[in-house]
Protein backbone atom coordinates (compact mmCIF):
# COMPACT_ATOMS: atom_id res chain seq x y z
CA UNK A 1 0.00 0.00 0.00
CA UNK A 2 1.14 3.19 -1.11
CA UNK A 3 1.58 5.88 2.01
CA UNK A 4 0.13 9.12 1.35
CA UNK A 5 2.60 12.07 0.38
CA UNK A 6 2.65 15.23 2.31
CA UNK A 7 0.58 16.66 -0.81
CA UNK A 8 -2.33 14.57 -0.59
CA UNK A 9 -2.26 15.89 2.98
CA UNK A 10 -2.53 19.08 2.28
CA UNK A 11 -5.60 18.34 -0.37
CA UNK A 12 -7.37 17.27 2.24
CA UNK A 13 -6.93 21.09 4.35
CA UNK A 14 -7.99 22.65 1.74
CA UNK A 15 -11.26 20.59 1.43
CA UNK A 16 -11.75 21.34 4.68
CA UNK A 17 -10.73 24.70 4.43
CA UNK A 18 -12.75 25.43 1.33
CA UNK A 19 -15.87 23.60 3.25
CA UNK A 20 -15.31 26.41 6.04
CA UNK A 21 -14.36 29.58 4.00
CA UNK A 22 -16.70 28.95 0.78
CA UNK A 23 -20.53 29.09 2.74
CA UNK A 24 -18.89 32.48 4.91
CA UNK A 25 -18.27 33.73 1.68
CA UNK A 26 -21.07 32.78 -0.09
CA UNK A 27 -23.50 33.78 3.17
CA UNK A 28 -21.87 37.09 3.70
CA UNK A 29 -22.69 37.76 -0.42
CA UNK A 30 -26.52 36.80 -0.56
CA UNK A 31 -27.77 37.23 3.32
CA UNK A 32 -27.92 39.45 5.64
CA UNK A 33 -24.42 37.88 7.55
CA UNK A 34 -21.94 40.63 7.36
CA UNK A 35 -18.07 39.71 7.68
CA UNK A 36 -17.26 43.19 8.91
CA UNK A 37 -13.33 42.66 9.28
CA UNK A 38 -11.63 43.48 5.42
CA UNK A 39 -8.68 41.14 6.40
CA UNK A 40 -10.73 38.05 7.74
CA UNK A 41 -12.92 38.57 4.80
CA UNK A 42 -9.96 38.37 2.00
CA UNK A 43 -8.49 35.67 4.22
CA UNK A 44 -11.81 33.33 3.48
CA UNK A 45 -11.56 34.52 -0.05
CA UNK A 46 -8.32 33.19 -0.79
CA UNK A 47 -8.83 30.33 0.95
CA UNK A 48 -12.09 29.79 -1.07
CA UNK A 49 -10.45 30.43 -4.16
CA UNK A 50 -6.99 28.83 -3.67
CA UNK A 51 -8.91 25.70 -2.47
CA UNK A 52 -10.69 24.52 -5.60
CA UNK A 53 -7.40 24.56 -7.74
CA UNK A 54 -5.58 23.06 -5.69
CA UNK A 55 -8.24 20.47 -5.08
CA UNK A 56 -8.21 20.01 -8.43
CA UNK A 57 -4.81 19.46 -9.28
CA UNK A 58 -4.01 16.65 -6.53
CA UNK A 59 -6.90 14.57 -7.15
CA UNK A 60 -7.86 14.91 -10.53
CA UNK A 61 -4.59 16.17 -12.56
CA UNK A 62 -2.33 14.36 -10.16
CA UNK A 63 0.00 17.38 -9.73
CA UNK A 64 1.94 16.10 -6.61
CA UNK A 65 5.18 18.64 -6.09
CA UNK A 66 5.23 21.17 -4.02
CA UNK A 67 6.46 23.29 -7.07
CA UNK A 68 2.91 23.07 -8.51
CA UNK A 69 1.39 23.52 -5.02
CA UNK A 70 3.16 26.89 -4.75
CA UNK A 71 2.70 27.98 -8.26
CA UNK A 72 -0.77 27.67 -7.42
CA UNK A 73 -0.80 29.53 -4.18
CA UNK A 74 1.08 32.77 -5.72
CA UNK A 75 -0.59 32.02 -8.67
CA UNK A 76 -4.33 32.93 -7.11
CA UNK A 77 -2.65 35.18 -4.06
CA UNK A 78 -2.20 37.51 -7.28
CA UNK A 79 -5.37 37.32 -8.49
CA UNK A 80 -7.30 37.86 -4.92
CA UNK A 81 -5.71 40.76 -4.68
CA UNK A 82 -6.01 42.45 -8.01
CA UNK A 83 -9.80 41.95 -7.97
CA UNK A 84 -9.35 42.92 -3.85
CA UNK A 85 -8.02 46.33 -5.09
CA UNK A 86 -10.15 46.70 -8.33
CA UNK A 87 -13.67 45.31 -7.11
CA UNK A 88 -13.81 45.53 -3.07
CA UNK A 89 -15.10 49.17 -1.49
CA UNK A 90 -14.38 50.37 1.47
CA UNK A 91 -15.91 48.98 4.94
CA UNK A 92 -18.93 50.31 6.42
CA UNK A 93 -18.21 51.89 9.28
CA UNK A 94 -20.22 53.11 12.38
CA UNK A 95 -20.37 56.65 12.72
CA UNK A 96 -23.59 57.43 15.36
CA UNK A 97 -25.62 54.21 17.66
CA UNK A 98 -28.82 55.61 17.31
CA UNK A 99 -30.75 52.73 19.19
CA UNK A 100 -29.21 49.68 21.74
CA UNK A 101 -31.89 47.04 22.24
CA UNK A 102 -33.55 47.09 25.86
CA UNK A 103 -32.54 43.53 27.09
CA UNK A 104 -29.87 42.55 24.50
CA UNK A 105 -27.38 45.65 24.20
CA UNK A 106 -25.52 43.69 21.87
CA UNK A 107 -28.21 44.13 19.27
CA UNK A 108 -28.11 48.13 17.81
CA UNK A 109 -29.54 50.34 15.44
CA UNK A 110 -26.89 52.27 13.70
CA UNK A 111 -25.55 54.86 11.20
CA UNK A 112 -23.21 53.82 9.09
CA UNK A 113 -21.13 55.39 6.38
CA UNK A 114 -18.79 53.66 3.14
CA UNK A 115 -15.90 55.43 1.55
CA UNK A 116 -16.08 53.75 -1.84
CA UNK A 117 -12.59 53.33 -3.95
CA UNK A 118 -12.76 55.11 -7.19
CA UNK A 119 -15.60 56.99 -6.26
CA UNK A 120 -16.31 60.68 -4.33
CA UNK A 121 -18.13 61.03 -1.39
CA UNK A 122 -20.04 58.70 1.16
CA UNK A 123 -22.77 55.92 0.75
CA UNK A 124 -25.19 55.68 4.00
CA UNK A 125 -27.00 53.56 5.74
CA UNK A 126 -29.08 52.75 9.12
CA UNK A 127 -29.17 49.27 10.15
CA UNK A 128 -30.43 46.52 13.12
CA UNK A 129 -26.83 45.04 13.80
CA UNK A 130 -26.31 41.94 15.90
CA UNK A 131 -23.11 41.18 16.64
CA UNK A 132 -22.43 37.69 16.36
CA UNK A 133 -18.57 37.48 16.74
CA UNK A 134 -15.92 39.76 16.44
CA UNK A 135 -15.82 39.36 12.78
CA UNK A 136 -19.22 38.82 11.60
CA UNK A 137 -22.71 40.77 12.22
CA UNK A 138 -26.43 40.11 11.11
CA UNK A 139 -27.14 43.06 9.46
CA UNK A 140 -30.65 44.68 8.19
CA UNK A 141 -32.00 47.47 6.59
CA UNK A 142 -34.46 49.11 9.38
CA UNK A 143 -37.49 51.83 9.35
CA UNK A 144 -36.29 53.99 12.35
CA UNK A 145 -39.90 55.38 12.03
CA UNK A 146 -41.92 52.29 12.89
CA UNK A 147 -39.10 51.34 15.83
CA UNK A 148 -40.72 50.18 19.34
CA UNK A 149 -40.28 52.89 22.14
CA UNK A 150 -40.46 49.79 24.68
CA UNK A 151 -37.68 48.01 22.87
CA UNK A 152 -35.04 50.80 22.13
CA UNK A 153 -33.32 52.80 24.07
CA UNK A 154 -32.66 55.98 22.21
CA UNK A 155 -28.81 56.82 22.63
CA UNK A 156 -27.33 58.62 19.99
CA UNK A 157 -23.42 57.64 20.75
CA UNK A 158 -21.23 58.92 18.92
CA UNK A 159 -18.68 56.15 17.46
CA UNK A 160 -16.68 58.21 14.28
CA UNK A 161 -15.47 55.10 13.03
CA UNK A 162 -14.58 56.83 9.89
CA UNK A 163 -12.43 59.68 11.83
CA UNK A 164 -14.14 62.82 10.48
CA UNK A 165 -13.36 65.87 11.77
CA UNK A 166 -15.61 68.27 13.41
CA UNK A 167 -19.10 67.56 13.75
CA UNK A 168 -21.27 65.56 11.91
CA UNK A 169 -23.40 67.89 9.39
CA UNK A 170 -25.33 65.20 7.53
CA UNK A 171 -26.17 63.11 10.03
CA UNK A 172 -29.90 61.26 8.98
CA UNK A 173 -33.46 63.40 10.03
CA UNK A 174 -35.05 61.03 12.42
Amino acid sequence: MKKPTSITFLGKIAIALFIVSAPLIVLDRYTPLSINNTVVHFILFYLAVTAVPIIIAVYWLGFKTTQSFLAIMFSTLAICFLFAFLRWGGDWKTQTIIYRNNKNPALTIEYRMRGDRFAFGYKRQIVRREKALPFIDWITNIDTSKIDARQWKRTDERVNEMKISGEYVDLPSY
